[in-house]
């Protein structure tokens, strides 16, 4: 079985289909995220741990604490 994925110049794609929805390793879809409350906490406490490592990302400027002399 062949992958039913179209490719920009409209051809079909002609890799193999490896996952259940009958699409290629190319064309199989991302993932939609965590699905456990287990999870879904450590990807919460990853997304923490990035805006406290960047405090330019989340405010747009330093603080006084935050500027290095």
């Amino acid at each position: 079985m062949t992958c039913g994925a179209r490719t920009r110049a409209g051809t079909p794609c002609k890799l193999a289909a490896i996952y259940r929805n009958g699409r290629c390793k190319l064309h199989g879809g991302l993932s939609t995220g965590p699905t456990s409350a287990k999870g879904k906490a450590r990807s919460a406490a990853n997304g923490w741990a990035q805006k406290r490592a960047n405090p330019m990302r989340t405010t747009g400027k330093l603080s006084s604490a935050d500027h290095v002399s």
